[in-house]
């Protein structure tokens, strides 16, 4: 789109060159076009599972090539560059390539616990699963699996399924459940907790037995005895 004016002076008689010359600048002088360079974009991309874009404003100065869309976790490079690097400049004066950092964070799986009963005596059996998903996309079922351990008074023992309460372990006991899923290249290592109360048994449901010297009542929850006695007592 440049414009050049071409002047035109006949010469006097007797002159080998015009006696004056218009005023011109060589064209090596000429100001080059500035052209506004793409604002990087902002967008806190996460993985999803799905193709993600990095986006630049398209314009006629200049070209976008490289890694604009990706769907996996990692930093790929997008670069712009003008097209006429003779007749046009950046807006900070250079022609260089500009080069834009295209970064996708892995996601942070959500994992949920879920154990039953809630509250039980020692010695009985308690279920636990876990839940994990991609908070960004639930249906995504790429997440490592969860491995569950509990944990009594600080002690952590890894379980698939189901534990039994040890026998034990006293009344009131807080049992902590975790869920960890490892670190992969598309996810970072999630957790999840519950607990379960450890209840003392108050013996309702009982049974009586006896040998040849004492009597007694056996628990049929935990199988504690109570109240053993002499037959004679």
């Amino acid at each position: 789109d440049t414009t050049i004016s071409v002047a035109c002076i006949p010469l006097k008689e007797g002159e080998a060159q015009p006696a004056w010359t218009p005023s011109a600048q060589p064209m090596s002088e000429w100001e080059s076009d500035v052209v506004v360079a793409p604002a990087a974009d902002d967008t806190a991309f996460i993985y999803n599972g799905e193709a993600q874009t990095y986006t630049l404003t398209a314009s006629e100065d200049y070209t976008i090539s490289g890694n604009a869309t990706q769907t996996n976790a990692g930093t790929y490079n997008v670069t712009g560059a003008l097209k006429d690097k003779e007749h046009t400049v950046w807006d900070d004066g250079t022609t260089d390539d500009k080069e834009y950092i295209f970064t996708i964070q892995p996601a942070t799986p959500t994992v949920v616990v879920n154990a039953t009963p809630a509250s039980d005596i020692a010695g009985k059996t308690i279920s636990a699963t876990a839940t994990v998903t991609n908070p960004n996309n639930t249906s995504l079922t790429d997440i490592p699996p969860a491995d569950l351990t509990y944990s009594i008074n600080g002690v952590a023992q890894s379980f698939s399924g189901s534990f039994v309460i040890p026998e034990d372990v006293a009344g009131d006991t807080i049992i902590t459940i975790t869920a960890t899923t490892a670190a992969s290249g598309n996810y970072t290592a999630g957790e999840g907790t519950t607990t379960v109360t450890v209840i003392s048994c108050t013996h309702e449901n009982k049974t009586l037995g006896s040998d040849a010297d004492y009597h007694w009542y056996e628990c049929t929850l935990c199988r504690s005895e109570v109240g053993r006695a002499n037959h004679t007592d």
